[in-house]
């Protein structure tokens, strides 16, 4: 599941590019300065109120591109749960109609509806909600795998010892 289902069912094509969101900011840095060029997978990290974006190098690593204040909570999470899932599609879009060095380039993405309070407090909401199913839903999961097991060790009246050594080698 992705993010972009609630973004295209919540919002309008009304976007805002993050130039333009932290320039609003009371606080601001943008920290890379090199020759890169191409935008791959981001990570987002919100400390507080700051919102620091992160670009994979193409080697291992990570560029730091930027930090900047935002005080609203929803939009913080949703410039993070936008970013870190953009997918390959995206990001190679991204690559192809926006110029620059990598912190040009991601400057210029659109953010979506991000000057919409309330669409970003749903999209934020609905997003967390499904998170939070997927990980009940996992967990279940789990719990029913290891019932089956026991079920088939039983079938095969396994010992501890036997048990142990398919266990083991499962995994």
């Amino acid at each position: 599941i992705q993010i972009k289902k609630y973004i295209k069912l919540y919002t309008s094509n009304n976007s805002i590019d993050i130039k333009k969101i932290i320039n609003r900011s009371n606080f601001k840095n943008k920290i890379y300065s090199g020759r890169a060029r191409k935008v791959r997978e981001f990570t987002v990290n919100i400390n507080t109120n700051i919102v620091t974006l992160y670009s994979e190098k193409s080697s291992s690593g990570k560029y730091e591109l930027l930090k900047f204040e935002e005080n609203n909570k929803y939009k913080r999470k949703y410039i993070k749960y936008y970013l870190e899932n953009l997918n390959e599609d995206k990001l190679e879009e991204i690559n192809e109609n926006h110029s620059g060095n990598l912190l040009k380039r991601v400057l210029q993405i659109e953010i979506p509806d991000y000057n919409k309070d309330h669409v970003v407090k749903k999209v934020v909401k609905e997003w967390e909600n499904i998170q939070q199913e997927i990980k009940e839903l996992e967990k279940e999961i789990e719990k029913t795998d290891k019932e089956i097991d026991q079920m088939v060790y039983n079938l095969y009246d396994l010992t501890d010892e036997e048990i142990e050594i398919v266990e083991e080698n499962i995994d």
